[in-house]
C-alpha cells in the first residue's frame, strides 16, 4: 500500500471533488438567498440543521456498507447481491427516520411561532422527497466508494453542481416564478439528485458481470451492519440535533442579520471542512485494510500523512473563500473576527475527524461517545457563558464551537495513543 502524499492526495480527490459540490451548492444558496433577504438566509441554517437531522443515520449506514464492500472487495458477486437488496433497507430506514423527525418543526412552531420557523415549515413538503431520494443514493454511493469507483463520484458531483448552479440562476434571477425562493432551491436539488441516483443504478448495472450470480443475504449480515450503525448513528444525531436546537436558541434571541451571517459562515465552515471529511473517507478505507490484513505497522505515518496533507488542501480553500467574500460583500470588521477564528476551528476539527475514524476501526464506539459527549457539553455551557455575558453574538457561537473542539481534542489524541498502543 502506498502511502505517500501525492498517491493520498489523488485517492481522495474525487471525493473532495464531491464534497466541495455538496458544500457549494450549500454556499451557492447561501449566496443567492443573501441577496433576497435575511430571514430567507436565517432560514436556510435552520433547514440545513434539520436535514442533517435525519440524513445522519443514512450516513453512518452508508459507511458501515462501504466499509464492509472495502474489506471483503474480492467478493463481487456477493458484494452485487447484497447492494442490489440494499436499497430497499437504506430507504425503509429513511421512511423510518422521516417519519419521526418530519413531525418536528410542526410543533415546534407551534410554541415558537416565528418567520423563520414558518419558512422551515413551508418547505417540508418538497424536502421529504429529496431526503428518501438522498437515502437511496447514499445505498448506490456506499457500494462505489467502498468499490474504489471515486472517479465516478467525482463526475456526478461536477455535474450537480453546474446543473444546480445555472438551473438555480434562472429561476431566481431571469424567470419570474411565482414560488419561494427555498422552494425553487429545494426543488432543483431534488431534480439534480434523482439524476445522479438514476445515473448510478446506471453505472453499477453496466460494470455488473454478465455472468452474476445471485447470492442469498442472510438477515443476520444486515443486522449486524445495522448494529454497526446505530451507536456512532446516535452520537452523530445528537450532534445535529444539538445543531437544530442552537439555530432555534438562536432565531430566538439573535437578530435575523446575525442568524443570516451565522448561516454564512456555518457554510463557510462547511466549505473547509471537506478535506477532513473526505480524507476521513480514506482513512476509513486505509485504515480497515492495514487493521484486516494485521500491517498496523504503518499506521503512525500513514495517519500524519493524511492529516498534513489535509490541512493543507483546507488552507488553500481557506484563500479562495476569503476572494470570494471580500468580492461579494466588502470587507467588514466582524466578519475579520469570525474568519480569524475559523482557521483554528477548521485545525481542531481536522484532528477530531481522522482521530474519531481510527477509534470507529478499532470498534471502540464507547470510547467516542464519551468524545461526543464532552464535546456537547463544553460547547452548551460556553455558548449560554459567550452569549448572554458577551453580546456579540455570531462571533460568541463560533468561539464556543472552538472551545469545544479543543476540548475535545485533547482528548481524542490520548484516547488515540491508547486504543493503537499495540503499534509501539
Amino acid at each position: 500500500m502506498k502511502i505517500d502524499r501525492k498517491t493520498l492526495f489523488n485517492y481522495t480527490l474525487p471525493l473532495i471533488i464531491g464534497g466541495l459540490s455538496d458544500e457549494l451548492l450549500m454556499l451557492l444558496d447561501v449566496y443567492l438567498i443573501s441577496f433576497k433577504g435575511d430571514e430567507y438566509l436565517a432560514a436556510i441554517g435552520l433547514i440545513d440543521a434539520f436535514l442533517l437531522c435525519i440524513l445522519t443515520f443514512g450516513d453512518s449506514l452508508n459507511d458501515a456498507y462501504q466499509n464492509y464492500y472495502s474489506r471483503n472487495v474480492s467478493k463481487r458477486h456477493f458484494n452485487i447481491s447484497l447492494q442490489r437488496k440494499s436499497v430497499w433497507i437504506f430507504l425503509k430506514y429513511g421512511i423510518l427516520i422521516t417519519l419521526v423527525f418530519g413531525a418536528t418543526p410542526y410543533a415546534i412552531n407551534i410554541f415558537f411561532d416565528n418567520e423563520i420557523f414558518s419558512l422551515l415549515v413551508d418547505t417540508i413538503p418538497i424536502l421529504i422527497p429529496m431526503i428518501l431520494v438522498d437515502y437511496v443514493s447514499m445505498s448506490l454511493n456506499a457500494y462505489l466508494v467502498g468499490n474504489d469507483k471515486l472517479r465516478e463520484i467525482g463526475k456526478l458531483a461536477v455535474f450537480e453542481l453546474i446543473f444546480n448552479s445555472i438551473l438555480g440562476y434562472i429561476l431566481l434571477y431571469e424567470l419570474d416564478i411565482n414560488l419561494s425562493p427555498l422552494w425553487i432551491l429545494v426543488g432543483i436539488s431534488l431534480m439534480s439528485k434523482i439524476i445522479t441516483a438514476g445515473w448510478m443504478f446506471g453505472y453499477i448495472k453496466k460494470i455488473t458481470p454478465p455472468n452474476f450470480k445471485t447470492y442469498p443475504i442472510k438477515d443476520t449480515l444486515f443486522k449486524t451492519l445495522r448494529d454497526a450503525t446505530v451507536y456512532p448513528a446516535l452520537l452523530d444525531i445528537s450532534y445535529f440535533i444539538g445543531t437544530f436546537i442552537l439555530f432555534i436558541f438562536c432565531s430566538i434571541y439573535f437578530k435575523h442579520s446575525e442568524i443570516a451571517l451565522l448561516t454564512l459562515f456555518f457554510s463557510y465552515i462547511g466549505i473547509l471542512s471537506v478535506t477532513s471529511e473526505a480524507f476521513s473517507e480514506t482513512s476509513l478505507n486505509h485504515f480497515s485494510s492495514i487493521y484486516a490484513k494485521k500491517n498496523l505497522t504503518i499506521f503512525p505515518k500513514l495517519s500524519t500523512e493524511i492529516i498534513f496533507i489535509s490541512l493543507l488542501t483546507t488552507a488553500i480553500i481557506f484563500l479562495g473563500v476569503i476572494v470570494v467574500d471580500l468580492l461579494l460583500y466588502g470587507f467588514v470588521l466582524e466578519k475579520l473576527f469570525l474568519f480569524l477564528i475559523i482557521p483554528a476551528l477548521v485545525l481542531f476539527d481536522t484532528y477530531n475527524e481522522i482521530y474519531s475514524i481510527a477509534i470507529i476501526v478499532r470498534l471502540k464506539n464507547d470510547l467516542l461517545a464519551s468524545a461526543h459527549f464532552i464535546y456537547g457539553i463544553v460547547c452548551t455551557i460556553a455558548i449560554v457563558f459567550l452569549t448572554f455575558l458577551w453580546r456579540f453574538e455570531a462571533i460568541s457561537i463560533l468561539l464556543a464551537i472552538l472551545i469545544a473542539q479543543i476540548a475535545t481534542y485533547i482528548y481524542l489524541k490520548r484516547i488515540n495513543g491508547r486504543v493503537w498502543k499495540v503499534l509501539k
